[in-house]
């Protein structure tokens, strides 16, 4: 076996590897892009902001107008019925942390108010993310900081109608990355010099 040979072989294994290895790391990283859009006459304003998916949450895309939503109590927490008329369309129910379980919350805005999807803010200041923990298993949802949900509060409460995406923002490792990187180098160094030599 030729060494350029000997470095293909070599570097289909890396690529099969590095792929698996990223599998792995989807697996992990959980990460979500938010995506806002608030109209404004012609034009539109768009922001973005990351999130993490809970830990049995589904990672599809979902869309639809948010809303910020409102108890009974008048509180943010969306522990209790909503006393707020909720869009006909596909919307994302925005809720406060805090009152009763990430479960309750997410089977209230998903079960009985058929919201596409969950983003639960944060109630302090916390650099730290929480990794929602619930038994569902067929919704989006997703958690933030509170500096997250706060400015995605602002804008609802504002009156504005804002418009939110939810993707996956799956990546691959630095180390995988340099890995590929150096095995396809090699191969294609060699081939140049087979190439030079046969000339």
């Amino acid at each position: 076996m030729n060494p350029c040979t000997s470095i293909f072989v070599f570097s289909v294994i890396v690529l099969l590897g590095s792929s698996a290895s990223a599998d792995d790391d989807k697996k992990v990283n959980r990460q979500a892009n938010i995506h806002v859009f608030t109209p404004h006459g012609p034009s539109q304003t768009t922001e973005s902001f990351t999130g993490i998916y809970g830990a049995r949450s589904l990672t599809n895309p979902v869309s639809g107008m948010l809303v910020h939503v409102r108890t009974a109590d008048e509180g943010r927490h969306g522990c209790t019925d909503y006393n707020h008329t909720l869009p006909s369309h596909d919307w994302i129910a925005l809720i406060q942390r805090g009152q009763c379980m990430f479960t309750q919350k997410i089977r209230i805005a998903t079960k009985q108010f058929n919201a596409t999807g969950v983003i639960v803010y944060d109630l302090e200041a916390n650099d730290n993310i929480v990794n929602i923990i619930s038994r569902i298993d067929d919704e989006v949802y997703v958690f933030v900081h509170q500096n997250v949900g706060r400015r995605l509060a602002l804008m609802v409460d504002a009156g504005s109608h804002v418009h939110v995406n939810i993707t996956a923002a799956f990546t691959m490792d630095n180390s995988s990355t340099s890995i590929i990187s150096s095995a396809l180098s090699s191969f294609i160094v060699c081939i140049i010099a087979l190439l030079v030599s046969i000339g």
